[in-house]
Parts: structure tokens; sequence; C-alpha cells
């Protein structure tokens, strides 16, 4: 989520475990500022409280961050929370209108089928369309549209609690 974004009451990681924003202050003046690239796991540690943060997964789309950050989050939207299936199904609605009509793993460019109803004794096919948390919802990742990637069903589960 872009510092930007970011509101009271939600909640960071530091050195020291979870903070809870208080107040946002913005300031009087302009401050010079990087983009990072960070190989690896992406995370790094910033200002004197090592607030953790990370690059994007190197899908940028246009809006906010990640293809789907130009659409409007629900105000519920929160750190650690599941994506709920309203969202989901507007991701994949986007993902399929950006593709031509074809649903596309957003990293790989496989193509995928669209989720079903799970049968038990049955596993559901690898190319399955996931919605994955970019950074973590474990790690604290909110459902926000910037942090999400679709993902085939297979990667997402070798993704794990990896931050990419």
């Amino acid at each position: 989520m872009p510092a930007g974004e970011l509101r009271v009451g939600e909640t960071l990681r530091n050195l020291d475990g979870d903070v809870r924003i208080e107040s946002i202050e913005q300031l009087g003046s302009e401050e010079r500022v990087y983009n990072l690239e960070i190989h690896g796991e992406h995370v790094f540690r910033v200002a004197s409280s090592g607030v953790l943060v990370h690059n994007s997964s190197g899908t940028q789309g246009t809006g906010r961050g990640g293809p789907y950050g130009h659409l409007d989050d629900h105000p519920s939207v929160n750190s650690g929370k599941p994506f709920t299936q309203t969202q989901k199904q507007k991701i994949l609605a986007e993902n399929e209108a950006r593709n031509g009509g074809q649903l596309l793993d957003d990293v790989t460019g496989q193509p995928l089928v669209r989720p079903q109803q799970h049968t038990l004794g049955k596993r559901p096919p690898d190319n399955e369309a996931q919605i994955d948390h970019v950074y973590p919802r474990s790690e604290g990742g909110p459902n926000t549209y910037s942090n999400a990637d679709v993902r085939a069903r297979i990667d997402n589960i070798k993704k794990g609690r990896k931050i990419e």
C-alpha cells in the first residue's frame, strides 16, 4: 500500500512487532524520495522505528500500485484481512478485461481457469485462478486492490508466506 493511502488505525510492523497508526501529519515542505527495487524478499526497514516496507511485485499497472491499484477500495479494508468475494470477482473481471477476455497469471502470464466450487476428494486444477496478497496476509498485508495479484493455484501455494 502506498504511504499516502495509510489511515489512522491501520497496523504496521516494526522492529518490536506490530504498531498501530495513531495520527498522520503532513509535512509543510517537499522531501526528496527514492524509488527502490530490493532483490530477494523485496523488503527493507525505514526510519528510526524500523517500519517494514516492501517494493512492488513488479506488476505495476496504472494508479496506486499493482495491476488493480486503480480500483477503489472499500473503507473496511485493513491489514491482515482476506479478500472478500466481491473483491475477488472485481479482480478476476479486471484481469480478463486487460487480457482480451482471457484470465492470465499476473506474474507468469500463464492461462488460468476460473475458480469453481471444490468437491471433497477432488483436487482443483493447478491453473485455477487465486487472488494472492502480494505482501502476505500473515505478515499484515492488507486486502487492498493494490496488494492483489491473480496467480495460478500451484504458484500461489509455492509462494506461501514469502514476499516476492
